[in-house]
């Protein structure tokens, strides 16, 4: 009990330390697409919390452990020398290793904590891929911002030459006007994407362990080139993604939890198990057995075969829902590979037609400025749906990366996400 209350102390000072860490260290920081997994490891709060469960499941096992020994229960003692007919109570504490059910209740423990461990790197997997994406999105954002002030910064250029053009008469009176309004709508556009940028931020910062009010400054990305890049066959990546899946190690392991309640069904005549299987062991507590053996034997062992097919059930269902998002991401590549060529040629398009109304203006010539403005904002539409198309690109492999656990994803050892046994004794 000493030793567990110490490696308590030490966990819970380190994990104050953490959480101070990611209150001061990040009030404004700049930061890389790079270092965000890192930061996530460290600072997420869900992830925190959920380091904090890991513990409890590590922990729980020596709990269970430790109650297979012998442990002094005075009141029970002197219960039995009142009467005599008690001693069997006793057994849960003098001899508590002879009751089965505590034996199962210790692998059930350990199996559990596995399954707890799956749990975290699928929660730290998510809580990555929604940071990594909301940055690549705030980029996005970004992009379009610029994008729209420069078309702000076109259509002055012209409402500009339309003003000498009206006041010379060569054009009609009121194309001015068409031109500010125009603009006046693309200031508005800009003022919204600041807003839902600075939202953004705001909630990146809360998935980083940012102070509030504090804003990450994010570092540019290399866009890809998308020329470069190849297909992929969704059916050649199936395997290693059901393979990489935590989530499907978790049910596995829960799985394995089962025949040990069987066992300690079958052995409850014995008296049932007064430890608890852990943290993880919720799950199960629905699930009837009973002290000592009866006619309810019979039914408890038919939920836990229902239990079983249950949990069968739900892993061919998460198999068909990993297989489904895959074929999403990978369709969502391969469509965008195909949409990059046109979005290129019609960008190169646009920009020759800009570049021959540019200089029939500058060579005094008769323009059509409704097909100028038509033309200018078909360019800037243009611009937009390469930045987005690049920028989901990126969005679409981090999916990807986290469906097969690859790159940043990569599970991070637990030795450094909880405290390790070694510096908790």
């Amino acid at each position: 009990m000493k030793a567990l209350n110490i490696s308590f102390s030490i966990f819970a000072i380190l994990l104050y330390g953490t959480l101070t860490f990611a209150q001061n260290s990040l009030s404004s920081a700049e930061i890389s697409l790079d270092e965000v997994s890192k930061t996530i490891k460290a600072q997420n709060f869900s992830v925190l919390q959920n380091a904090t469960r890991l513990y409890q499941a590590k922990e729980s096992i020596n709990v269970a452990r430790g109650n297979l020994l012998p442990k002094l229960n005075i009141w029970k003692i002197v219960t039995a020398v009142a009467d005599p007919v008690s001693l069997y109570g006793l057994i849960q504490d003098i001899a508590p290793f002879l009751v089965p059910a505590n034996w199962f209740r210790l692998e059930q423990s350990k199996i559990l904590y596995r399954a707890e461990v799956e749990g975290y790197q699928a929660l730290w997997g998510n809580e990555l891929l929604t940071a990594k994406s909301l940055y690549l999105q705030v980029l996005l954002d970004q992009a379009l911002l610029e994008a729209l002030r420069f078309a702000v910064d076109r259509h002055t250029d012209i409402e500009e030459t339309l003003k000498i053009r009206e006041m010379m008469g060569s054009v009609p009176a009121g194309s001015t006007r068409f031109v500010q309004i125009k603009k006046l709508a693309l200031e508005s556009d800009c003022a919204e994407m600041q807003v839902l940028i600075r939202k953004e931020l705001n909630e990146l910062g809360f998935a980083l362990g940012m102070t509030e009010g504090a804003q990450p400054i994010l570092k540019a990305v290399a866009l890809p080139t998308l020329n470069l890049e190849k297909p992929l066959d969704a059916k050649a990546l199936d395997a290693g993604v059901k393979k990489a899946s935590p989530e499907l190690r978790q049910f596995s392991y829960l799985l394995q939890v089962l025949p040990s309640i069987k066992k300690e069904v079958y052995f409850s005549f014995l008296g049932a198990s007064s430890v608890s299987r852990g943290v993880a062991g919720g799950v199960f507590d629905k699930l009837p057995i009973q002290d000592g053996l009866g006619f309810g034997t019979g039914a408890s062992l038919r939920i836990i075969r229902s239990e079983e097919a249950i949990l069968k059930i739900q892993i061919q269902g998460l198999n068909e829902t990993l297989s489904r998002q895959l074929a999403l991401v990978v369709d969502r590549h391969n469509f965008d590979l195909m949409q990059s060529i046109n979005l290129l040629e019609r960008k190169k398009l646009s920009e020759e037609q800009w570049n021959l109304f540019k200089s029939q203006i500058l060579l005094g010539e008769d323009v059509d400025f409704a097909s100028l403005i038509q033309t200018t904002e078909a360019a800037i539409g243009i611009d937009m749906l390469i930045h987005q198309l690049n920028y989901r690109f990126l969005i679409n492999q981090q999916k990807l990366d986290r469906l097969l656990f690859a790159k940043d994803y990569i599970p991070p050892s637990i030795s450094n996400q909880i405290i390790s046994e070694k510096r908790t004794r």
